[in-house]
């Protein structure tokens, strides 16, 4: 029974698995500096069951922020686990960590899954990223965000609507997602206690990353092209 470790290439919009070395089907990987930075392999997506989540402080990166790792099993019996910040750098939960939170309660133990990320532009040029899920072709409903609109139009969902404030000191109005987050850490806290991880677990094995923090974008599944 193998083990794969996949982490997200934002940019991308795509899973990449990490090697310092060159392997059979990994490309060279350099950074922003054009300094070379090990070897990827791309993947357009995986397909498995959700076996097991775990929130773990990364002991790689500098600050040892904590990372949400998520274990799947694929077809082949083999196990995948995703790697992803759980924090961005305004300590709200990251892109791809809240785009797998709002589908996780409609996810369940033994269904396969087919996760793909994505990250593009929409006709409004927004930045549009995170993740599908999609059983047996059909996308899993994902919880949907509440809002205010400036003209008082009020959208009503699951996820508590983020709240504009005005700053004393600048006299702006800032967004305050404060009741948004706690929602979603009450999420995480259930699917942890769900899909509990152990150390006898299969999915035991760990990984080294390289994922950096990234600040949320808009995930509105409506405007994926799959």
């Amino acid at each position: 029974m193998a083990s794969s470790y996949l982490q997200v290439a934002y940019s991308e919009g795509k899973f990449f698995e990490y090697s310092k070395t060159q392997k059979e089907g990994f490309s060279e990987h350099k950074n922003k500096e054009g300094i070379q930075k090990g070897f990827r392999k791309y993947y357009d997506s995986v397909e498995g069951t959700l076996e097991s989540i775990r929130v773990e402080a990364s002991q790689k990166l500098a600050g040892n922020p904590e990372e949400l790792k998520v274990s799947f099993k694929d077809l082949n019996g083999d196990y995948v686990v995703i790697t992803m910040m759980l924090l961005d750098i305004k300590k709200d939960y990251s892109t791809f960590a809240e785009s797998f939170l709002v589908h996780l309660p409609n996810m369940n133990k033994g269904v396969v899954y087919t996760i793909t990320p994505y990250n593009f532009k929409n006709d409004k040029d927004r930045t549009v990223a995170g993740l599908s899920f999609k059983e047996n072709g059909t996308k899993v409903p994902r919880l949907i965000q509440s809002a205010v609109y400036k003209d008082g139009t009020v959208k009503e969902g699951d996820i508590p609507a983020i709240k504009w404030t005005t700053d004393r000191r600048t006299g702006k109005p800032e967004p305050n997602s404060e009741d948004k987050f706690f929602y979603l850490k009450e999420v995480l806290d259930k699917g942890l206690e769900k899909y509990a991880f152990t150390r006898n677990d299969s999915t035991i094995p760990q990984t080294t990353t390289s994922t950096t923090a990234q600040t949320s974008v808009n995930q509105e599944d409506d405007d994926l092209p799959f």
